[in-house]
């Protein structure tokens, strides 16, 4: 949450001003060796003799369409919204779509603490963005 936190604030403060794919760079520049770091403090192990197709495409996908678009989508949407708390409300929708798409494509089966999670997700979301129209609608 801290990080999803920094990237918005730090986002909104930068991405009106400079290239998102510049900015994008760097970012990749800094976020890979932190968390290469990272895993070598927290003593992750690795098996070489485990590297095959599917683990090169699960890498491939991770990476990059999961981290870097991901991170270049949020950098754009920043840039042509101009609104940040729109952008941490989307945010925080996320795990709603994580628990969506693996029902659907996953075939996961999903729990009654789930579903309610998602719920209070999905409606506290729901309240912020009526509470937001609202008061700007009280203010015209």
């Amino acid at each position: 949450m801290h990080f999803l936190l920094h990237s918005i604030v730090f986002n909104d403060k930068f991405v009106q001003d400079i290239d998102i794919y510049l900015y994008l760079f760097f970012q990749m520049l800094v976020m890979v060796p932190a968390l290469f770091i990272s895993s070598i403090i927290a003593r992750e192990s690795f098996d070489i003799n485990l590297i095959d197709i599917n683990f090169i495409l699960i890498i491939f996908y991770m990476g990059f369409i999961v981290s870097v678009l991901t991170i270049f989508f949020q950098n754009w949407a920043q840039k042509v919204n101009k609104n940040p708390t729109l952008t941490g409300i989307i945010f925080n929708l996320e795990p709603v779509f994580a628990v969506i798409f693996a029902f659907l494509i996953g075939n996961e089966t999903l729990s009654w603490l789930e579903l309610i999670g998602c719920a209070i997700i999905f409606f506290s979301i729901f309240i912020a963005v009526y509470e937001k129209n609202r008061t700007q609608t009280e203010m015209m």
